[in-house]
């Protein structure tokens, strides 16, 4: 039984497929100024005013797939991946009828945010020069809208997962001198928040600049330590790790070097593995299970999507082991591709689960030229 789940688990680690590159574009605060506004439509026919400011700036990521063509410019793809958050939070209150009285004061915070698109229009591949059209929306991932009315209750309006309304935007990718991309955009999104409570209707308006750079870096995600899935005996282990193996340890993936195709210097570390097994070092497109990963074996399957098999390596009698080969030229990684990376490695003899096999944490590298 024990060889079939292998002999199966190497087949899920052997098939490849090109996809658009996905880079990950960090927001320049200090350059991406936004103002809100707030209106109660009629029969209410009232505009919000600020407490304090109607200004705020956002912070975090956006990114997705996208294609350059043959001299550098993105003329195909579309906004998908990402987080974004504001600050200062959106503050305000609606005024009474008479002069001077306050009908309700209002707050929308702790709002986490997703810009996302349809396919945008860049125009003809091989004239493209990066500018684009089509249509954008926000997506509340979390957050929290409270209205509390004058002397009377206070209502939480429900806004997770909530889309702005899908606006037609424009914008512009360029290069900057190191190869990377640059993004600079002028925005406008509108959400309708509605209240089911008190059947209250209002219309958030955000308005701003989006300016960001491609960012090329390593993050680890997809610890066995029971911050996402569950490892599958309840055979947890510490942050940063996989699920416990027979040495009472996870299996733990780093790396040396940097995420940069011509310095090419990126090398995968294990550590904490079954002295004198061999580990398989491999590559994904994907973030399994967005990021949390799938019980497989004794551990948790964290990359997949055009799985590519770097290198077989042993781990020595500590149970550290790394790659030997070139990372992004065994890979096929260019600049802007954003890849996934795990160890698969034997644990026969004290295997917790009794799978025979085990897997590392994740990491995630962000390539650059």
């Amino acid at each position: 039984m024990k060889k079939h789940l292998l002999a199966a688990s190497i087949l899920l680690l052997s098939s490849h497929q090109a996809v658009a590159q996905q880079p990950v574009l960090e927001l320049d605060s200090a350059q991406s100024n936004w103002t809100w506004s707030v209106y109660l439509p009629p029969p209410l026919n009232i505009y919000g005013i600020p407490t304090t400011t109607d200004q705020f700036q956002i912070s975090g990521r956006v990114g997705g797939p996208f294609n350059r063509n043959a001299s550098g410019n993105v003329y195909a793809g579309q906004f998908t991946t990402g987080e974004i958050t504001y600050f200062p939070d959106i503050e305000g209150y609606f005024p009474g009828a008479t002069p001077g009285t306050t009908w309700a004061n209002f707050r929308v915070y702790d709002i986490l945010m997703r810009k996302e698109s349809l396919p945008l229009d860049f125009g003809v591949e091989a004239t493209a020069d990066g500018s684009y059209m089509g249509d954008h929306w926000f997506n509340f991932i979390s957050g929290t809208a409270e209205i509390q009315i004058t002397g009377g209750d206070s209502f939480i309006v429900p806004i997770d997962g909530l889309d702005s309304l899908p606006i037609y935007q424009t914008g512009q990718f360029t290069s900057n001198p190191d190869g990377s991309l640059h993004l600079e955009a002028t925005e406008t999104h509108s959400f309708v928040l509605f209240d089911p409570t008190t059947s209250l209707t209002f219309d958030l308006s955000l308005v701003g600049d989006i300016v960001a750079d491609e960012v090329f870096d390593i993050v680890t995600f997809c610890s066995g330590d029971n911050s996402g899935t569950p490892c599958p005996c309840g055979n947890s282990a510490g942050p940063g790790e996989g699920c416990m193996n027979g040495t009472q340890q996870g299996g733990q993936l780093t790396t040396g070097g940097n995420a940069s195709i011509n310095d090419n210097n990126l090398v995968l570390k294990g550590a904490q593995l079954v002295p004198n097994q061999p580990g398989l070092y491999f590559q994904g497109n994907n973030a399994v299970n967005s990021g949390n990963g799938n019980p497989f074996g004794d551990g948790l399957r964290c990359v997949g999507g055009g799985v590519v098999r770097l290198q077989v390596r042993f781990a020595d009698g500590t149970g550290a082991s790394e790659t030997s080969i070139s990372v992004s030229g065994s890979g096929g990684v260019g600049p802007g591709d954003v890849k996934r990376y795990q160890i698969w490695y034997r644990d026969p003899n004290t295997s917790f689960c009794g799978f025979g096999f085990n897997l590392s944490n994740g990491v995630e590298v962000s390539w650059g030229a």
